[in-house]
């Protein structure tokens, strides 16, 4: 299933037909003097492609009709201010089974006039809800062609239904939902503690998010504890079953306080499962939320408009047009709740939904008296007024933005706030941020046009009103993610013009001269700079205006030696000999951004087999004056089973990208090659090595608890991973450098090639083992090479810091910088490639020794050596690489040298290349 229905074929509204009317066909152009664009409010330009559905231009200006070509569709706004269009992810629509109550097309309708552009549909109250894979199945056929926006949907988690769930991941569903307390409809039973604790099992390492309606009644003495886990029906009544305060009184806050104490004492159970709280109304439950996200619990919450605008003190008798469940709370309780949103810097409540959920009007039971009960002619019904009777739920899927933005002015927010809670963390929540929730180049072109000034009057006719948006398809949304990265950088190159290309440019001077000094001057912390570093290139790749190198600037047609810097790599022809070594993204966080910089490999890590922090910090030092730094990280690690959730999104998000869809099946497709791109890298040309290494706490002499750690590492990464790097050389980490003897080593590595070669997919992940510069006698190199040979290693990378240090001439270091010098921990830069390059050539010489061969797996394949260390420039690399290596690595340098670093060695390595032609 690809995971998406056309949806305009009956009267989406921006459908074919408003652009086959003399307008250029698949273009069309929204401006206003007002658009939230990259957090702030701008004049803007809106270029979209109609077939696509994606938005292709951005410029922060408004350009006339005049600049496109005749015929183009363009609309101008202002003074309205054009917004993301909106993410509403708590909609119940109740088809099939009970579509009376409000079936796609309605409810969608509903949607598009209040500027919402998706929903996400909740298991309950269709009939069958989707708590299995052919309910979802059910679900997608009845919305099929019936959808005015696009369409996601959760699952749930009921009694008995905990091996459905991968199933439905796999579906793609965006998320799960339980009841702690009876739901209202019998197909939907309430989870006990034992229920939640199996589906945490099966979802623990799933990409995706647990999330629970949080009501349960606290035990009252020890003789009833039990029954809360069967979820008894709400308290009795106390008074008249028509005063609202009555209905309040029978589900006090302590039914979500107490929900929510124990959907966190179970946290520890899927520690890396996302969990979500929705429809939070309790001012009281906020305090423990904030406690728990304090201590590391991935755990959020939404509210609702409802609990933001209306208060029980306002309810008439009878009005049970306000009953839901939790219910309305005191005007008090309201502002609890905004007081939160207003003074938190992170805040536990991060998006506000609808909680649509519609019904007949006779299941209302209103009174004659209450406006909108349509008495007239109606038989009267027993039990009018009666909370306890009534259905719960409140209508306002379309209406919500003006309901949120007219309290928001008056309570001191913006309309930026509204985008927040409203587009960017919905859709963040349901893994949609990379197409929904912002106006950006690249991003699905759902545009909502919102008169932030006017006033109007709800009713029947007015929610039925078309709306503006740049959209030309709904869809059922069930993929998890949907990038087009590959388009997005022309798009953005034609609208910003030769400033975008020179700031996007890793050439560009900027980063060498202003970037790095700037940098540095900023943050004298070497470890702060790199974390800041890390940030800022995560996020400007996420804004597509990162450094990027370009293909004109780095081939040579005229002499024909773009070929002359290909190298064949483990069966891969790679575009370059060049990498970037582990270190600069340690986390697998920046693999892209790195590998746009022109690499043909990139290493991450190195990741340990359980999380650790690695040593006391300070723990890293720049000695500018060399081009060098000293590091003592102790290979801080967040652990292989965090990476690999890391690398598995990405996967998923290639997956995607590509039309394979999220599921673990486009995910199988991807790493066995059905995509035509290595597994690892997700691109030709290109491969994605990942560094492994023990545990500090793991004793160096238990070379069986040793090999575990590597092979854990393995289990998790492998199938992520064109190669993997076993790390025996770190000078941070007491006793690794001890397993490079022959015996400890031998028996490390046969063990991880033959982990390796049993990872789960066709092609299997090259091994390599990364040894130290400073155990270089002949003794030493022997011993390596022999146990690469006896293992079935594929390669070594020779070289690693040293805790040697260089010999200095006087002067030539600051008194600042001796000190640094004396601290403990590996030394990098430019210095230390005079050991480098004669390691690479004895290397070389040792591993290709007929005798050391002999008897040993894969005899007649040569082993590939990779160089690191102090190597910074195109000469550099090809000294190395005239050495033996068929890979030159680098780290430190680019830390001065910028991004065009790597550019500028292979503009420099095609003119020697040159030089040296006859």
């Amino acid at each position: 299933m690809n995971g998406y229905v056309n949806g305009h074929t009956n009267g989406y509204v921006n459908g074919e037909s408003e652009y086959s009317n003399g307008h250029t066909p698949g273009l069309s152009v929204i401006v206003s003097s007002r658009a939230v664009i990259d957090g702030q409010i701008t004049p803007a330009t809106l270029v979209c492609s109609t077939p696509a559905g994606k938005i292709v231009d951005i410029t922060t200006r408004i350009l006339p009709q005049s600049h496109f070509p005749e015929g183009t569709l363009y609309k101008d706004h202002s003074p309205h201010i054009l917004l993301p269009g909106l993410v509403d992810s708590h909609v119940h629509l109740n088809e099939p089974g009970r579509t009376a109550w409000e079936g796609f097309y309605t409810g969608t309708q509903a949607a598009a006039f209040g500027g919402v552009t998706t929903v996400i549909d909740m298991p309950l109250n269709a009939i069958p809800p989707t708590t299995t894979a052919e309910a979802f199945d059910e679900k997608i056929e009845a919305a099929e062609g019936k959808c005015w926006v696009d369409v996601g949907f959760y699952g749930g988690i009921i009694p008995g239904n905990a091996k459905e769930l991968k199933g439905l991941v796999k579906k793609g569903v965006r998320g799960f939902k339980g009841f702690m307390i009876d739901s209202g409809v019998e197909e939907f039973p309430a989870v006990s503690s034992e229920d939640i604790a199996k589906a945490m099992a099966q979802l623990a390492d799933e990409p995706t998010t647990l999330m629970f309606h949080a009501e349960m009644i606290p035990p009252i003495t020890a003789s009833v504890g039990d029954d809360v886990q069967t979820s008894m029906p709400p308290l009795s009544p106390s008074g008249p079953l028509t005063q609202y305060q009555t209905f309040l009184d029978s589900r006090p806050a302590a039914f979500e306080t107490y929900a929510i104490e124990e959907v966190l004492s179970m946290a520890h159970l899927a520690p890396n499962l996302p969990l979500h709280i929705v429809h939070l109304s309790a001012v009281q439950a906020i305090s423990r939320l904030q406690d728990a996200r304090s201590k590391g619990v991935k755990i959020t919450a939404e509210t609702c408009f409802h609990y933001l605008s209306l208060a029980a003190e306002e309810i008439k008798e009878g009005d049970t047009r306000h009953k839901c469940c939790p219910p309305i709370r005191a005007k008090s309780n309201q502002d609890g709740l905004w007081d939160e949103m207003l003074h938190s810097s992170d805040s536990v409540i991060k998006t506000v939904v609808s909680d649509h959920s519609p019904c007949t009007p006779n299941l209302k039971l209103l009174p004659p008296h209450i406006v909108g009960a349509g008495s007239k002619g109606r038989v009267q019904q027993t039990g009018q007024g009666d909370f306890f009777s009534a259905w719960g739920g409140v209508s306002s899927v379309g209406l919500g933005l003006p309901i949120l933005w007219t309290d928001s002015k008056t309570r001191g927010f913006g309309i930026l706030d509204v985008v927040k809670w409203c587009c960017q963390n919905p859709a963040k929540q349901v893994g949609l941020e990379h197409r929904k929730g912002a106006i950006a180049v690249g991003m699905d072109a759902d545009i909502t046009v919102f008169d932030d000034e006017g006033l109007f009057e709800s009713n029947k006719a007015s929610t039925r009103e078309t709306w503006d948006s740049a959209s030309s398809q709904a869809r059922l949304l069930k993929s998890s993610f949907d990038l087009r990265r590959l388009l997005l950088g022309a798009g953005v190159t034609l609208g910003l013009g030769f400033g975008y290309l020179y700031v996007t440019d890793a050439r560009s001077g900027i980063y060498r001269w202003l970037v790095v000094p700037t940098w540095q001057a900023l943050y004298s912390d070497g470890e702060a700079a790199h974390e800041a570093g890390t940030r800022m290139l995560k996020l400007l790749y996420r804004w597509h205006i990162n450094p990027r190198e370009r293909p004109s600037f780095t081939t040579d047609d005229e002499s024909g030696t773009q070929d002359a810097l290909g190298v064949e790599v483990f069966g891969h022809e790679l575009a370059n000999p060049l990498a970037i070594s582990a270190g600069l993204d340690k986390e697998g966080e920046l693999i892209d951004p790195l590998y746009a910089l022109g690499p043909a490999i990139v290493e991450i890590g190195g990741v340990t087999a359980a999380p650790q922090p690695g040593n006391d910090k300070p723990r890293v030092w720049r000695i500018p004056s060399q081009d060098a730094m000293i590091n003592r990280y102790g290979l801080n690690s967040s652990g292989a089973a965090h990476v690999a959730q890391t690398l598995k999104r990405r996967v998923r998000e290639y997956a995607a990208s590509i039309g394979f869809g999220v599921s673990e099946e486009a995910e199988d497709l991807v790493l066995n090659g059905d995509a035509g791109v290595p597994p690892g890298s997700l691109e030709n040309g290109k491969l994605l090595a990942v560094q492994i290494a023990k545990n500090k706490v793991t004793p160096e002499n238990d070379i069986s608890a040793v090999r575990n750690d590597y092979l854990y590492c393995i289990e998790r990464l492998g199938k992520y991973a064109d190669i993997i790097v076993v790390n025996v050389s770190s000078p941070n980490t007491p006793g690794l450098r001890d397993l490079q003897q022959v015996g400890p080593l031998t028996t490390l590595l046969t063990a991880v090639v033959s982990r390796a070669a049993n990872v789960d997919r066709k092609t299997k992940p090259a091994v390599m083992v990364k040894v130290s510069p400073d155990e270089d006698k002949e003794i030493d190199i022997k011993g390596v090479c022999e146990a690469v040979w006896r293992s079935g290693v594929d390669g070594v990378i020779v070289g690693n810091t040293t805790k040697l240090r260089p010999a200095f001439t006087t002067g030539a270091l600051s008194k600042k910088e001796i000190d640094i010098l004396n601290e403990d921990g590996g030394y990098s830069g430019p210095l230390t490639f005079e050991r480098t390059l004669p390691l690479v050539s004895r290397y070389r010489r040792e591993l290709d020794k007929p005798e050391i061969s002999k008897g040993n797996p894969k005899p007649t394949t040569p082993k590939t050596i990779f160089a690191s260390g102090g190597i910074s420039s195109g000469m550099d690399a090809l000294a190395v690489l005239n050495a033996g290596a068929s890979i030159a690595m680098v780290y430190t340098a680019m830390m001065y040298q910028g991004t065009g670093m790597l550019s500028q060695m292979k503009r420099d390595m095609r003119e020697l290349i040159k030089e040296e032609e006859p």
